[in-house]
């Protein structure tokens, strides 16, 4: 008699307990990942939160001296991504609306600030409005 008849016949359960650890791994391996995303996303927006207030502050100054050399000036969307540190992307949109009031204007600024990835991260938009006179 052949010693390898005598054992019995377990490969079909080896198989399946195989089946089921590398299925257990994968899940936990990727909620641990999906977790490790979802920290890195929260930190990240909360970094660029104080710099797409900056870049707001910047779009108004901009749009103020623009109003002082060109009266006309009715706005722009102005790209600051090279001046940024790589994997970041801002765009600036300004808006320049006149008031009821004579000689006074409203601007908007809007930042859209967002990181260049492979993975879709959410960005940060931001938005302020200022009315100011024209000529002052």
């Amino acid at each position: 008699m052949n010693p390898a008849s005598r054992l019995p016949r377990r490969s079909g359960a080896v198989l399946i307990v195989a089946l089921v650890t590398t299925a257990v791994t994968m899940l936990v391996v990727g909620t641990a990942l999906q977790q490790t995303l979802r920290a890195y996303r929260g930190t990240s927006l909360s970094l660029r939160k104080p710099q797409a207030h900056l870049l707001v502050d910047a779009g108004i100054q901009r749009a103020v001296e623009r109003l002082e050399e060109q009266p006309d000036y009715t706005g722009e969307t102005w790209d600051v991504s090279a001046a940024l540190e790589d994997g970041l992307t801002a765009i600036i949109q300004i808006t320049i609306a006149p008031v009821e009031a004579e000689n006074t204007v409203q601007i908007t600024v809007s930042v859209r600030l967002a990181e260049r990835s492979t993975v879709a991260l959410p960005g940060i938009q931001q938005t302020q409005s200022i009315r100011i006179r024209k000529g002052t």
